[in-house]
């Protein structure tokens, strides 16, 4: 398996980062949506480290790419049209936003452990 574990690890970072920006109302920042574009290149190395792993991880990466959109869902609007466009589309929906953290945590928790054994 290729090393995903940094991937992994910043993308449990800037996704919890994120929410917490959101959260608090803050208003569009450039580095939000360079980070909100590393993100997605953590998501494509993780994406490809399971799927190269040959053991059977397609339960796994299925997981990782259903919560990983569920959270690109709610960050997408704020990083293409900052707060405003946010709160037009998903202020309602903050207690689901934070579920989608939650479970892309909990992914990303069992892909850390299966990439420390790999390792």
């Amino acid at each position: 398996m290729i090393d995903i574990q940094d991937s992994a690890q910043q993308l449990q970072k800037t996704v919890n980062d994120h929410f917490e920006y959101i959260q608090a109302g803050h208003d569009f920042a450039r580095a939000f949506a360079i980070q909100f574009e590393l993100t997605y290149t953590d998501f494509r190395m993780i994406e490809l480290g399971l799927q190269l792993d040959g053991k059977g991880q397609a339960t796994l990466l299925n997981s990782f790419k259903t919560a990983y959109q569920a959270v690109y869902r709610f960050e997408a609007p704020f990083a293409f049209g900052g707060l405003e466009e946010f709160d037009k589309q998903c202020r309602d929906m903050m207690v689901d936003y934070e579920l989608a953290v939650k479970q892309l945590n909990k992914v990303l928790q069992q892909v850390l452990v299966i990439s420390h054994v790999a390792a």
